[in-house]
């Protein structure tokens, strides 16, 4: 059973138009490669609701990332009132008008207060929008076409983590990436034909005490092949072969906390870390090398995140932590240049956009700042609900969602 819009039909082909350049899309969670960054010019360093396109509630809450292709946005929520009733939603870039919402029905299932049973952000290419769902029964992957029809759905097997789940999936190349690390026997990694849902590859990964919930990123060694970076307690840092599972390299830190933020690319460098309790703990920074052992750089085990995932730029690596303290780090070194409060507890990732980046608290308070050497605070904002979703960034706009609501700002010359 589906929901549609009496506009999807008219509107639902544009989603499907090739632009020139994948940098005018946001595929998946933090954007394209995982980098969270973006060299748009029409988003404004200062914000007022004067620079909303608009403004629009949503048929469901939820803590999951837009993801944009065309101008298509699509997210997942819950229903806000039945609460057993998952969407997938696409929502026009340009009017903000919900053009479709297809229901999933679940089971309630027990997870952290601050989690959501749609924290997962879904992947989308120039075919289908990818999603994972989680239930007391197990994992699935459920591709459905840009007009909301579901194409096929994957049953992954058994799932549990104490706290609910988190990790997203992405798209690389044809193939789709899942996560499945849980705390029972069984998990795994896999990649299956984005076209079918048939598995390509399967990592078996032992049983451990902490799930990781965080969503692979993407890193292209020089002269080398795309490789996919996970993370976890059990594993450390592995780069692996998105066409055939292959394990290119493997470093383990022994990390003794859980894996929540994604791993930062910042060049040739790795940047990772694990955490607890509201804080990050431990940390890794390791250069990959080429045909080598990767060699490790340096640690990191103060005001570092456990949830939001950084964002590097021009030699440096910016981390907001759970606090809302935002450092700058060398990346080469491990030097911190500086470190200042900026917002509040937070869990959304910050993004970068062109030069300046934009990191939004769990009140809803944006701060934005210059991405520099030398700390230059320019601006806040004030959203008038949470906000735990990391904003996505796509043709010039930004789209920020709160608990219940999308906005779109800026986008104009």
């Amino acid at each position: 059973m589906r929901t549609i819009s009496h506009r999807l039909v008219a509107l639902a082909p544009l989603s499907l138009l090739m632009l020139t350049a994948d940098a005018q899309e946001w595929t998946r969670f933090h954007g394209p490669g995982g980098a969270g960054s973006s060299d748009a010019t029409t988003i404004p360093t200062t914000i007022t609701e004067k620079d909303y396109n608009w403004n629009i509630e949503l048929p469901g809450s939820g803590h999951s990332s837009p993801v944009l292709w065309g101008n298509t946005i699509f997210l997942t929520g819950v229903d806000r009132e039945k609460g057993d009733i998952r969407y997938v939603f696409a929502v026009g870039a340009q009017d903000g008008m919900l053009l479709w919402k297809t229901p999933f029905p679940f089971d309630a299932y027990d997870q952290h207060k601050f989690n959501s049973y749609a924290s997962s952000t879904p992947a989308v290419d120039a075919e289908r929008v990818y999603v994972t769902w989680t239930t007391p029964k197990g994992t699935s992957a459920v591709a459905l076409d840009h007009e909301g029809r579901k194409l096929w759905e994957k049953d992954l097997g058994g799932f549990f983590a104490r706290h609910g789940s988190g990790s997203s999936p992405i798209v690389v190349g044809k193939t789709l990436i899942v996560t499945n690390d849980h705390e029972k026997d069984g998990g795994f990694l896999a990649g299956l034909d984005s076209a079918t849902g048939k598995e390509l590859w399967k990592i078996d990964r032992k049983n451990i005490e902490q799930a990781p919930y965080n969503t692979p990123a993407e890193f292209t060694p020089e002269g080398g092949k795309k490789e996919v970076i996970f993370s976890s307690t059990a594993y450390g840092l592995s780069g692996i072969d998105p066409e055939t599972g292959t394990i290119l390299w493997n470093v383990n830190p022994e990390f003794s906390n859980r894996c929540v933020s994604s791993p930062v690319i910042a060049g040739d460098i790795i940047f990772a870390t694990a955490g607890q309790g509201g804080g990050g703990k431990e940390s890794i920074a390791i250069r990959p090398g080429k045909g080598g052992e990767p060699k490790e750089l340096y640690r990191v085990q103060k005001r570092i995140p456990y949830v939001p995932t950084g964002v590097a730029h021009k030699g440096n690596i910016f981390l907001i932590n759970d606090a809302g303290l935002m450092l700058c780090m060398n990346a080469e070194s491990g030097d911190v240049l500086w470190e200042e409060r900026v917002t509040g507890p937070t869990y959304s990732s910050p993004v970068c956009i062109n030069g300046y980046l934009y990191a939004i608290s769990r009140e809803g308070e944006l701060a934005v700042v210059k991405a520099s050497e030398k700390f230059e605070p320019v601006s806040t904002h004030k959203f008038k609900a949470p906000v735990d979703a990391t904003p996505a960034v796509a043709n010039g706009t930004l789209y920020v969602r709160t608990t219940d609501r999308l906005i779109s700002i800026g986008g104009k010359k």
